[in-house]
């Protein structure tokens, strides 16, 4: 078949050794119409071998006798390079004979000579709806191969996700053949080991370039290990982390050696990823199927150590590393948090996490899984912190969600100080700004209520009360939105009332002083001339 922008034409092939009846058999037929091309013309038996293996003509229309090979010895040659050739054959009377023998070989159909163009359309025709219902078939069984292959591969990656998800414990205990049967492996008796290969660096919302990649690391993988494995299974997951299950047999397999040539080659991926940076974890090798998940949790703990030793190197899997209680560092960081978030101050979130991670990195006895995991329990606290003042976060969900997945990309501590702070930065920065504009009323409403009652006592507790908050919280709204304490405010409001007033009455000051909440002239020329460097009576003589 032959295509012709998005058509598949049926190559058809002429050969006479007669000039002109090839010229009148192409002329005879509207080719294109019947979704044909005419690909070559042969005028011999040699030449028409020759174009059938190079070119692989899917209908040849040929006399019965030609010079070199006659029309049966290229029916039968034809057939041996593609036994799904249909011949045409062209004959005379005298001929019949020839004919005859050459139907013995499969011969689709054969016209007389003269040949006619309503009988070669016929015959072309009905070539070419055999041509389709065969299309048509292969195209079914491919189809169904294909699927049957995409399910095989679904039900052994499926095992593998098991495994990484926890759950594989269950599965793994189940009998090999058992197991063998329903994910559609062929496991042996011998050796385990998972191998995590983490690439850090790439856009993975472009699915194209983690799954280019991918397919790089399992045709090196798949060269590197197909003559000593019994099973190699791998797949990929959403954050350029793909996971490898292999099965073998001879203990010395020369996996470590074999794993550091798949490092140096896929290195060589970073003159195309300028930014990719590789880790492999090398999980512990085990003897049964049932200690799979503790080879998959060694090589996951790997990948994590890349945090502190760096990446592009293979990193073997050590034993998880139990902690049972939280550090008196953590601890403190989470003190920290829960103050910050109570008075609002993000401001101070980036120095406290800068704290955190000095002593993270004084930690000699901690490892990459449970600084990561430290970061998180940080990001928890904070939201508990939140709820706890009853701060409502509109993201609390996406919050945390966004951080899980932004954290599996980070290679250093400092990254993730970079990450975690930033995250709750911007978290209680958007919380703090939000409550601003939705607490801008109440606010409001109190220094009216201020300016309306210079002359009452004016606690605190009594304006708070005015606007529906608690005291405590009041005054913490109350600095944050006028940059000067609930007390400063009063104290600026009564004076900047009284400066109106000697400059706009003859009231005495006496009377001045009472409007605006002072029982004794005294306590208010004090306060005054605090605030404007002189006194009532001479602030009188120079505006009033």
């Amino acid at each position: 078949m032959q295509e012709r922008g998005n058509v598949q034409m049926i190559k058809v092939l002429i050969a006479d050794d007669e000039l002109r009846i090839c010229e009148l058999i192409f002329r005879l037929i509207d080719w294109e119409s019947l979704g044909m091309s005419v690909i070559a013309v042969a005028h011999d038996g040699r030449e028409t071998i020759k174009i059938i293996k190079n070119e692989m003509p899917d209908i040849v229309i040929t006399d019965i006798r030609m010079p070199g090979y006659n029309g049966v010895d290229v029916i039968r040659i034809g057939k041996e390079y593609n036994s799904d050739i249909q011949f045409i054959i062209i004959s005379g009377y005298s001929q019949f004979d020839y004919a005859q023998n050459a139907i013995h070989y499969g011969v689709s159909d054969y016209l007389l000579k003269p040949v006619k163009a309503e009988e070669l359309t016929k015959a072309l025709l009905r070539i070419k709806n055999r041509i389709d219902k065969n299309n048509q078939m292969y195209s079914q069984v491919k189809k169904a191969w294909t699927l049957e292959q995409q399910n095989r591969r679904l039900y052994r990656e499926q095992l593998i996700m098991e495994i990484a998800h926890g759950k594989g414990f269950d599965v793994l205990t189940k009998d090999m053949n058992t197991l063998n049967e329903q994910y559609k492996y062929e496991f042996i008796p011998g050796f385990f080991t998972i191998v995590i290969v983490k690439a850090d660096g790439l856009n993975f919302e472009e699915k194209t370039e983690s799954s280019f990649l991918y397919e790089k690391i399992q045709q090196s993988l798949s060269f590197a290990f197909a003559p000593v494995m019994q099973e190699m299974q791998g797949t990929m997951l959403d954050n350029g982390t793909y996971i490898f299950l292999f099965n073998y047999e001879n203990e010395y397999a020369e996996i470590e050696s074999q794993i550091h040539r798949l490092l140096n080659q896929m290195l060589l991926q970073k003159d195309v990823f300028k930014k990719l940076h590789l880790t492999i974890g090398l999980g512990k090798r085990v003897n049964c199927l049932v200690e799979v998940g503790k080879s998959y949790e060694t090589a996951y703990l790997a990948i994590k150590d890349r945090i502190l030793v760096g990446t592009d190197r293979i990193i073997e899997g050590k034993e998880k590393i139990v902690v049972q209680d939280y550090k008196d560092y953590f601890l403190h960081t989470v003190r920290e948090l829960e103050n910050v978030v109570e008075n609002l101050d993000d401001k101070r979130i980036s120095d406290i996490i800068q704290e955190w991670g000095t002593a993270l990195s004084k930690d000699k006895e901690i490892n990459g899984y449970q600084i990561e995991q430290s970061a998180k329990a940080l990001v928890n606290s904070y939201l508990l912190s939140m709820q706890k003042n009853n701060y409502t976060l509109d993201e609390d969900d996406n919050l945390l969600k966004d951080f899980m997945k932004s954290i599996e990309n980070c290679i250093s501590l400092g990254e993730i100080q970079e990450l975690l702070s930033g995250t709750l930065e911007q978290s209680l920065s958007e919380y703090r700004h939000k409550r601003a504009l939705s607490g801008s009323k109440p606010i409001r409403d109190a220094k009216e209520y201020i300016r309306n009652n210079l002359a009452g006592n004016l606690t605190i507790q009594e304006v708070s009360e005015y606007v529906g908050y608690s005291s405590a919280h009041f005054s913490v709204r109350f600095k944050q939105e006028c940059g000067i304490t609930f007390s400063d405010y009063v104290m600026e409001s009564r004076i900047e009332k009284s400066k109106e007033l000697l400059k706009n009455t003859r009231e005495t000051i006496e009377s001045i002083a009472a409007a605006v909440g002072y029982s004794d002239v005294k306590s208010f020329t004090k306060n005054f001339k605090k605030y404007t460097e002189v006194k009532p009576s001479q602030y009188r003589k120079i505006y009033g």
